[in-house]
């Protein structure tokens, strides 16, 4: 029996570490499909298929001798039975998958047992608006009002959040007595007592309330600062026994007038939340559809109360006899506790003849998504439990020494490396977008090329933020996760848009599909997304990567209806050749490596993420559901140490995110912080070595799809560049007005409400929408994207006319230089009279002006 967890930090090859021990169980006589490894995304169980494959068939003497380390037997021994483990891999099925993936299975086996059909759909649920929708009027009020506690993160979104964490709920009970009465009566003993002895000035302090909080939180200083005392000391007023003791029964009495509060606080949530989550059930049986929450608690409870371990088995058609673990320290409790009863079993080991495993890696240093239910504690915390043998990977091979030693001395670590040379820089700005730029142009100016650099940045605002900073500065394309999506690659949205258009018969997806095929759509009769996008392909010479990704993605959805209704919502990424710099943010980042790193510190605001409620745990138990409450910590020193525990949990996630981020690198770091960092500020400026360009390509490169079924002819697509102001609220607000436009104000204030000043923008935009329609009679269409020769662009507003189109396209303000704006709309008339064989006229709106002015 093996119990092994691995603490691999960053580049010590992890996934490497993952196949060989995968290797070493099927080289000990296992069987593939009776090995479960677990992966928490698609792109890294693909990657640990692909490097098992790898191993397997071409395992050299280093490989041999570290799989034989792991179970103790002869190299040469091994050696002899590899041809035989090839034989038996090759006819398994495999189990190398996603928790997600492997608890839907166990699901759909058990449904039945679970009052649930086995062919339930996935898809989101979204159970807020019914669940209001089913309050009655009264109700409604008052959960309108209480909602007012979850501030911009809303009380829906919080439902979901204990949705997520609901198998680990403790139980509230609202057992404590309102006590406010007590709280007013000493307080005015105290008050009568400064009244008959106390100064005048005194006396005007403190004063008779009503409430509680009238006293509690008065602007006075001096009220607030008495009671922080230990003891009752105002001076000028002298305090005999009985008052000493009254301020002493009046702070406890404080103490539990707030845990009052909190306990009918949470009464009342608790209250909506349990009606929230009838209502969720009510929906998945209506539907027949969950989502992987929903999926990941039925399986909870199927295997902590409703299967046995050998019926299980018999239904997976295989027995687990080895599970493997990847990322282990990102684990949720709740995922912990669906494999616990398996593990417990492999580590009882009674009445089992063959040797079993249970093996884990992680590092809790890249601990990073603590937001999203994971739970490093588990680490420790499992290995502890079962007496696990613990083993480190000491070696980093993704980055050169200078990197490993910075990382080192900053996190106190002794970590090697195997790469000699390197270049570190940490510098502290005052104007980050500048110095940004200045470093980007000296790794060009070394001879670095621009996609072999990566720029890091805090959140999605501010990779938009960069990315059109780079442009607009320095004329660079920047890759970034938008732009990777499988749904805006060329030649995939149009078979999209084709598919849409044979669905809907909407004139505007036969206009976005001729923009690229420049061809009119034939009748094609298949029924089967996957039917429908091979034979388009085929017919329009579209095939590319992404193309290949879409056919593989369309099997997912049973009908076109289906594929219509969800394709855009598919967060599918896809690799492509060269694209410019890449900016994205730190925790999109993590398990990617990039030659050269900037590591760019928050654009904006970095506020700390103090939520109303907090889950305090006490190890992997969540011990209680606390509300924050404002000064509760000047008599509650229990809440206090909460606070402090809050505080230094928070900013040790931001200390591993800057692990992270400093990790990706592999010839060059570079940090750019703001003075008084709260994410960077523990970095010790330095400069170290030197920039050495790498040739361009390795065996790590990703290698573009050239499979060529015909003679293409197309040419490579490339985004037209647009003008934008240097300015984050004109962005914004730039982009808040085309929302507006296109979909509606309702939309736009919820979306940039809080980047933008929108005061005056609902009237602007009827004013708009009201001069267009005196102007014009058309058929409109809104944003239109399309494709002429080896551009991209999208139109604004595309209005059609007997004998003409025309275009618009909306600013927000008029800039002092207008040729960018005038060079824009004059590529749009040329590409839309080529792509119609129609006249089309070219307007600028400026909306602050209401003006349009024909180009």
């Amino acid at each position: 029996m093996n119990l092994i967890a691995l603490k691999a930090s960053a580049g010590t090859g992890k996934t490497y570490s993952l196949a060989l021990y995968y290797l070493a169980r099927l080289f000990e006589g296992a069987n593939p499909y009776d090995i479960v490894a677990i992966t928490f995304t698609n792109k890294a169980a693909n990657e640990m298929r692909e490097r098992v494959i790898d191993f397997l068939f071409d395992l050299d003497e280093e490989k041999l001798e570290q799989i034989a380390s792991i179970i103790q037997k002869d190299p040469k021994t091994l050696s002899m039975k590899q041809q035989q483990v090839i034989r038996k891999f090759l006819v398994s099925r495999l189990n190398i998958l996603t928790i997600d993936a492997f608890v839907q299975k166990i699901l759909r086996k058990f449904a039945f047992f679970a009052s649930l059909s086995p062919d339930f759909t996935i898809e989101t649920i979204e159970v807020f608006e019914s669940f209001i929708n089913a309050l009655e009027e009264k109700e409604f009020m008052r959960l309108t009002n209480f909602a007012k506690w979850f501030g911009q993160s809303g009380i829906g979104t919080f439902f979901d959040t204990l949705y997520e964490k609901d198998k680990e709920l403790p139980a509230v009970q609202c057992t404590i007595q309102d006590n406010m009465e007590e709280v007013l009566s000493l307080y005015h003993k105290i008050v009568e007592h400064i009244h008959n002895v106390g100064t005048e000035a005194k006396k005007r302090d403190f004063q008779p309330v009503a409430r509680v909080e009238e006293f509690l939180f008065t602007k006075s200083g001096g009220i607030r600062a008495w009671l922080m005392k230990e003891e009752f000391k105002i001076p000028g007023v002298p305090a005999s026994h009985e008052v000493q003791e009254i301020f002493v029964q009046l702070k406890n009495a404080i103490k539990k007038y707030y845990d009052f509060k909190e306990a009918k606080f949470l009464q009342t949530l608790f209250d909506y939340y349990e009606q929230f989550k009838i209502q969720r059930k009510r929906l998945i049986a209506q539907r027949n559809a969950l989502d992987f929450t929903d999926i990941k608690h039925y399986t909870y409870d199927l295997l902590q109360d409703s299967i046995e371990k050998d019926f299980l088995y018999f239904r997976l058609d295989s027995k687990i006899s080895h599970i493997l673990f990847d990322e282990f320290q990102d684990t949720s409790v709740e995922d912990w506790k669906i494999f616990e009863p398996l593990v417990d079993e492999i580590a009882s080991g009674m009445g089992v003849q063959e040797q079993r495993s249970f093996f884990y890696v992680g590092d809790v240093k890249q601990a990073i998504y603590g937001f999203r239910g994971g739970q490093a504690e588990l680490f420790d915390w499992v290995a502890r439990r079962y007496g696990m043998q613990i083993e480190e990977l000491d070696v980093n091979y993704r980055s050169r020494s200078n990197i490993v030693e910075y990382v080192n001395e900053m996190f106190g670590l002794e970590q090697k490396s195997d790469k000699t040379g390197g270049y570190v820089e940490v510098r502290e700005s005052e104007s980050l977008l500048e110095d940004l730029q200045a470093k980007v142009q000296m790794l060009l100016d070394s001879g670095v090329q621009e996609d072999q650099i990566a720029i890091l940045v805090p959140t999605n605002n501010d990779v938009f933020q960069v990315a059109d900073f780079l442009q607009e500065s320095l004329g660079l394309k920047a890759t970034t996760s938008s732009s990777k999506l499988l749904i805006h690659q060329p030649y995939a949205k149009a078979i999209i848009e084709a598919i849409k258009y044979i669905y809907s018969k909407e004139k505007i997806h036969l206009f976005n599909f001729q923009s690229v095929a420049s061809q009119e759509l034939d009748t094609f009769k298949e029924h089967k997304p996957v039917q429908l996008i091979r034979k388009i392909a085929d017919r329009y010479d579209l095939w590319d990567d992404s193309v290949l990704e879409l056919l593989e993605h369309s099997v997912t959805y049973k009908d076109i209806e289906e594929f219509v209704e969800k394709i855009d919502q598919c967060g599918i990424e896809v690799q492509s050749a060269s694209q410019g710099v890449e900016v994205l943010t730190v925790h999109k980042s993590k398990g990617l490596a990039f030659e050269h790193t900037i590591v760019l510190d928050r654009l904006g605001l970095d506020r700390s993420r103090k939520e109303n409620i907090i889950f305090d745990y006490e190890g992997i138990d969540l011990k209680r559901v606390v509300l924050r409450q404002k000064g509760r910590e000047q008599f509650d020193q229990e809440y206090r140490q909460l606070l402090e525990k809050e505080e230094q949990k928070e900013l040790q996630e931001l200390r591993n995110v800057a692990y992270v981020a400093l990790t990706r690198a592999k010839d060059s770091l570079i940090v750019l912080k703001n003075p008084n960092s709260k994410r960077y500020g523990f970095l010790q400026e330095t400069r170290r070595g030197e920039v050495v360009a790498q040739k361009s390509g390795n065996d790590e490169k990703i290698v573009p799809f050239a499979w060529k079924m015909r003679n293409y002819g197309k040419q490579e697509i490339i985004e037209e560049a647009e003008y934008r102001p240097n300015d984050f609220k004109a962005i914004y607000k730039g982009e808040a007005y085309h929302q507006s436009l296109e979909i509606g104000f309702a939309y736009a204030k919820s979306r940039f409400a809080l980047l933008s000043d929108l005061e005056h923008m609902q009237e602007e935009v009827e004013k708009v929408q009201e001069m267009i329609e005196k102007r014009f009679k058309p058929i409109c269409y809104k944003e239109i994207p399309f494709v002429s020769g080896d551009k991209l662009g999208i139109i604004d507003l595309l209005i059609e006319e007997d004998e003409r189109y025309i275009i618009i396209d909306y600013k927000s303000t008029r800039p002092h230089d207008e040729s960018g704006y005038i060079k824009q709309v004059q590529f749009y008339k040329e590409s839309i009279e080529k792509i119609t064989g129609k006249k089309a006229e070219g307007y600028l709106l400026y909306i602050d002006e209401l003006q349009l002015k024909k180009v």
